[in-house]
């Protein structure tokens, strides 16, 4: 037996209160955390500390108690991923230096989903270390409270110090594991996202942005791997056994604890990245297609630098490639998280593929100073992180790409996105937030798109120099800091004091800026003009029945009329203000037409008396470009959003409309879209007139798609909006059944897959025309192996489009199915199957394989999947806003009532369907005067529609036998009689009848009848009848009785029943039941339960519980239990070597020794 050899760490803690970039004192470098074979995720630590503690009651708004405050972390993070009896895992430890605000016996952190193996606590100015009351996890609030039994006393600093273990998640949050084919090879990676609360999923920290701290973070990595993290490498060292490194990284400036970034996996450094500051890091695949990244990375960083005069102290960025993550990208310092198809851009891609790739990395860029370098201290008003790097990826972009138009394209992009998501209920720009899930839920449209909108209604309004200077005092003055809004607006209104600048009419700033941020919606103003005076009036708008017109809004008004036509000045010439009914503007000249909110510098709409939109609509059809382009989207937004919310005719807006048959610009015409591909959708309830409408619309994209394409193709035209255009106009074409669209699309597809290069930028309506038309399975099995295979994110893209365009249902049921090896290797990543779903939801067939699909396996979803929740609820909502029958409706309301569905789901789909009743209300209101419009015939009467009216929460019931022998019949059988399943797709049964399985697909049984099965595939019950197998194949017992196996083939019982096994088949029992082996087969145990061995044959433990042992065969444990912690026959000790230390930030505490255990199967480094 080896001796152990202790090793004893010592730090200097002292300079650790303040980082800064010139301390230097001695560092050590250490080993920390589990480097193989990391015991189970579910072991409880053996610590006497654990009492019974219930936890302290919840802080409001979710905030931990401000008793203690971090100054500085030691982290240390050991991900094991490689093979499955890794168990996807991860141990580490933190050690955290804190200051006491009061005097309290409790340090409270934030932890979940985590197991505490120890935990510590030393008084930091003597080393004396306390004496340890409890320390327990309280689940609902994400806490670890640690309590000790004497008070730790204000004004001194303690060291914390918490080893842990958990397991890699796989929903991309936290510290998590994401899986990718390389040259066939499955590759797996851990990376780190802990924005905006899920760091606490990875270590016990205090997670809330308001506490910036500096932190030294190392990674433990097998040989082959590498680790990235916020800061350099500082060193990396080997440890003796198995050959395991440790990277330590250089101390990081005062970061919050969702800026903590680190990564572990096998990765290349891009040569390209050489000569500049920039590394690119991808698979070996994507190498070659980093070009684009890094010629355009130097200037646009160059240009927040310009704009802001103030550097970022970044010392190095990384931009990594991760096949997986939860968005367009994730900014961290130092390290920049990519979706690969946004980093890795190869020379034939779509244009716009380029585009979203250069606004991508400008907006990241632009967190490293709204977000990272001045934060917001909580998490109810992100939009001053977020708002801002939306505003600066498009602003800052034009500067280096004028010729993209981005300053227009943000107008239809995210200015009118965010007003038609902002014109139903939804939360202010700054909110309340009581959990961690509303928290999350803020990061949408409101605190992207809105805020940015505002924030460039604000720039209009004060003039360019006057929000770009005090902007920068911002971040000068707050630098490293955690601000809020009314910090913000206080840098703003001390430099207007100083220069003396003030708003008209006595207006305050913050006055103004506060009804933006602290209220809901927007207004809508109407205006109308007589004997020579204009009367504004302003009320929320609302495409939704509400009883809110009492909010109103500080802003400045803008007009111009046909006489003086003056659409640049953008001073206000009158304000709104909520204490006013109404205000009145005098304007002797004459007028035609008027039209108020120039450029759409303000963020609300425009109503208008009817006389006027007849003056409008007639100057759009002599001559449109007497009103700029900004203002002719903004009549066609305002127009058809007006009309859905019944403030203006249907037939105005599509008088309007009419003009476009003349229109050249590309930005009207994509409002346009949006505006029309609503009506479309929706009336699709009309029998008659929803060809009626197509075909108005098909006739108009048609003509701009033709327009677009004899551009490019007989005039050459190559500029980058033309290009773009190209891909959206012929897209929307294609997809409306255009006929020249549609012949063109085909000949292009014959061309493509005979080997013919197309241009990318028509290949998204050219594969998804080719699909939809050839609808063949063969066709789709080849865009499938595409899809699967080729490495240009661009085109990846456009086949994952083209998957979801066949009219086939099993086929598009098929690839939905492909979520369920997401977290294996699998050809559909996670965050792909959200665009997937989007996608398939624009086809009659693509809805109805969907809620097929939802409805079939919602139960395992979330049974199985992290994630599970937020997929089931997403498929939901895109699902209600796109049905329009009355079947699919119905099929969405039996959804919604499913028993059994968990309340947090049930409460989503209710909110959800909402939109469903909204829509069907809009039909109700509109559908008459559309029909008439476009000259259809009435719709016949139709009876009381049934959506509303059903309580059953079924989609089949029968009462004779079934025969299921069509996909459509397959999605869930709830009949009384016997079931009998000839097709080639799974059935689902949750009868009270007995099932006769012959086909060659499995059969899943959750009734509470025998399955009889005589087929060849495997039977997975999981109903309380007891299950007989008479076949080869293996039976998955998952009820509550018993399994009797008398086959020749292997049981497998996860089941809170006892498993008798008297034959020659092994037995893997995973239920919470003791297992008694008398055979001469192995047992492997991995429950919470004892196991008894009398046999000749070895046992496996990995649970929670001891092993007894009275034979000749040896037991091999791999948990913390058994007669002694330590009992095992071989240790070693692993050597250390010193390495200085820049910082005086904890790494590791001198009197905490280091042990390595090894066993037959696994290496441990405990922390005694």
């Amino acid at each position: 037996m080896f001796n152990t050899r202790k090793i004893a760490l010592s730090i200097n803690f002292r300079s650790a209160t303040m980082w800064t970039s010139t301390v230097s004192v001695t560092r050590y470098c250490f080993l920390l955390a589990v480097v193989q074979g990391i015991a189970a995720a579910g072991s409880e630590s053996a610590s006497p500390a654990r009492a019974a503690v219930q936890g302290t009651p919840q802080t409001d708004d979710d905030r931990l108690p401000r008793d203690t405050e971090p100054l500085a972390y030691g982290l240390r993070l050991v991900p094991s991923y490689d093979k499955p009896s890794d168990q996807y895992q991860f141990g580490g430890q933190v050690e955290i230096l804190i200051k006491v605000n009061e005097i309290t016996p409790n340090v409270t952190l934030n932890a979940r989903d985590m197991v505490i193996k120890s935990v510590a606590v030393t008084e930091y100015s003597t080393q004396t270390d306390l004496e340890m009351d409890a320390f327990v996890m309280v689940p609902d609030e994400e806490r670890l409270v640690i309590s000790t039994t004497k008070n730790l006393l204000a004004g001194r600093r303690y060291q914390v110090k918490i080893v842990f273990q958990g397991m890699l998640r796989t929903d991309m949050t936290g510290f998590y594991r994401s899986v990718y084919k390389e040259r066939n090879n499955t590759m797996w990676m851990a990376v780190t996202n802990f924005k905006p609360t899920f760091a606490r999923r990875a270590f016990p920290c205090y997670d809330e942005p308001t506490y910036k701290t500096p932190f030294n973070i190392s990674l433990g990595r097998q040989p082959y791997q590498m680790s990235l993290s916020n800061m350099p490498l500082y060193m990396s060292q080997r440890l003796e056994y198995y050959g395991w490194w440790l990277d330590s990284f250089e101390t990081t400036p005062p970061i919050p604890t969702y800026l903590v970034g680190g990564f572990v996996g096998v990765l290349k450094k891009s040569e390209h990245s050489k000569e500049t500051n920039v590394n690119v890091y991808g698979s070996g695949d994507h190498l070659n297609q980093t070009g684009y990244a890094m010629e355009e990375a130097p200037t646009l960083f160059q240009t927040m630098d310009n704009y802001t005069t103030i550097p970022d102290g970044i010392v190095k960025m990384d931009f990594v490639g991760i096949p997986e993550i939860d968005g367009e990208g994730l900014e961290i310092w130092g390290m920049n998280l990519y979706r690969e198809k946004y980093l890795f851009i190869e020379d034939d891609s779509k244009t716009k593929f380029k585009e979203l790739s250069t606004m991508v990395m400008q907006q990241l860029q632009s967190n490293q100073w709204f977000g990272n370098l001045v934060t917001c201290s909580w998490w109810n008003y992100p939009w001053l992180n977020e708002g801002f790097a939306r505003y600066f990826r498009y602003y800052a972009t034009e500067t280096v790409k004028s010729d993209w138009r981005l300053e227009e394209m943000f107008v239809v992009e995210q200015h009118q996105t965010a007003l038609a998501f902002d014109q139903v209920p939804r939360h202010s720009m700054t909110a309340s937030v009581k959990s961690t899930d509303d928290i999350q839920s803020l990061f949408d449209h409101i605190t992207y798109n809105k805020a940015a909108a505002v924030l460039r209604m604000i720039r209009n309004t004060v003039s360019e120099n006057n929000f770009h200077e005090p902007l920068k005092l911002y971040l000068k003055n707050y630098r490293n800091a955690a601000t809020s809004p009314s910090i913000l607006w206080s840098v703003f209104e001390n430099f207007y004091f100083d220069i003396k600048f003030q708003l008209q009419e006595d207006v305050s700033f913050t006055d103004f800026v506060h009804t933006w941020t602290d209220q809901s919606g927007y207004p809508v103003i109407n205006v109308t003009w007589k004997n020579s005076m204009y009367t504004v009036t302003q009320q929320r708008f609302s495409v939704w029945p509400s009883n809110d017109n009492t909010t109103k809004w500080y802003f400045g008004v803008t007009y111009t009329n046909n006489t003086t036509r003056n659409f640049n000045n953008l001073n206000p010439v009158r304000w709104m203000k909520p204490t006013l009914s109404a205000i009145y503007i005098r304007d002797p000249n004459p007028t035609a037409w008027f039209i108020f909110n120039l450029q759409s510098s303000g963020f609300y709409r425009v109503n208008y008396d009817s006389d006027n939109w007849k003056h409008i609509v007639q100057q759009l059809n002599v001559s449109y470009e007497a009103i700029p382009v900004l203002n002719r989207a903004q009549l066609i937004d305002d127009s058809f959003n007006l009309a859905r919310a019944s403030m203006l005719e249907y037939s105005t807006a599509l008088d309007l409309s009419m003009y476009l048959k003349n229109e050249e610009d590309q930005i009207p015409w994509y409002t346009a879209i949006n505006c029309l591909t609503y009506v479309v959708e929706r009336m699709r309830r009309s029998p008659y007139g929803y060809d009626y409408i197509k075909s108005y619309v098909r006739d108009l994209a048609t003509l701009i798609y033709q327009k677009t394409e004899d551009s490019v193709l007989k005039r050459g035209v190559q500029d980058h909006v033309t290009l773009a255009s190209w891909n959206k106009f012929s897209v929307w074409a294609c997809s409306l059944d255009s006929k020249v669209c549609t012949e063109n699309a085909l000949k292009n597809f014959y061309l493509w897959s005979t080997g013919t290069k197309i241009s990318p930028d028509i290949k998204d309506a050219v594969l998804c025309t080719g699909i939809r038309s050839k609808n063949s399975t063969e066709s789709w099995m080849a865009m499938f192996n595409l899809y699967v295979n080729t490495q240009s994110g661009s085109e990846k893209d456009s086949a994952q489009t083209a998957l979801t365009c066949t009219p086939n249902t099993v086929l598009l049921y098929q690839y939905l199915g492909s979520l369920f090896d997401s977290d294996k290797g699998g050809p559909v990543h996670l965050q792909d199957f959200k665009d997937i779903c989007a996608a398939m939801s624009l086809t009659p067939e693509g809805i109805d394989a969907s809620t097929t699909f939802l409805m079939n396996n919602i139960a395992k979803i979330l049974k199985t999947m992290l994630s599970g929740e937020s997929i089931v609820t997403y498929m939901y909502r895109v699902l209600a806003s796109k049905v329009a029958l009355d079947s699919e409706i119905k099929r969405l309301y039996d959804l919604k009532n499913a028993t059994g569905l968990p309340p947090t789901v049930k409460a989503s789909f209710d909110e959800s369907f909402l939109i469903v009743e909204q829509n069907v209300r809009w039909y109700n209101l509109h559908h008459a005067t559309i029909n008439q419009w476009t000259g259809a015939p009435n719709d016949p009467p139709t009876e009381a529609p049934t959506t509303l009216m059903s309580t059953i929460p079924t989609t089949l019931m029968t009462t004779a036998p079934t025969t299921v022998t069509s996909p459509a019949s397959t999605t869930l059988m709830t009949s009384q009689s016997p079931v009998t399943n000839s097709t080639m797709l799974p059935v689902t049964i949750s009868t009270d009848m007995p099932v006769t399985n012959s086909t060659v697909l499995p059969v899943t049984n959750s009734t509470d009848m025998p399955v009889t099965n005589s087929s060849m595939l495997p039977v997975t019950i999981s109903t309380d009848m007891p299950v007989t197998n008479s076949t080869d194949i293996p039976v998955t017992n998952s009820p509550m009785l018993p399994v009797t196996n008398s086959t020749d083939m292997p049981v497998t019982n996860s089941t809170d029943m006892p498993v008798t096994n008297s034959t020659d088949m092994p037995v893997t029992n995973s239920p919470m039941l003791p297992v008694t082996n008398s055979t001469d087969m192995p047992v492997t145990n991995s429950t919470n339960m004892p196991v008894t061995n009398s046999t000749n044959m070895p046992v496996t433990n990995s649970t929670n519980m001891p092993v007894t042992n009275s034979t000749n065969m040896p037991v091999t444990n791999v948990t913390g239990y058994g007669p002694t912690k330590f009992d095992f026959d071989h240790t070693t000790p692993v050597s250390m070597s010193r390495c200085p230390n820049s910082t005086g930030v904890p790494l590791f505490r001198a009197s905490w020794p280091v042990t390595v255990v090894v066993t037959a199967t696994a290496l441990f480094v405990l922390i005694l």
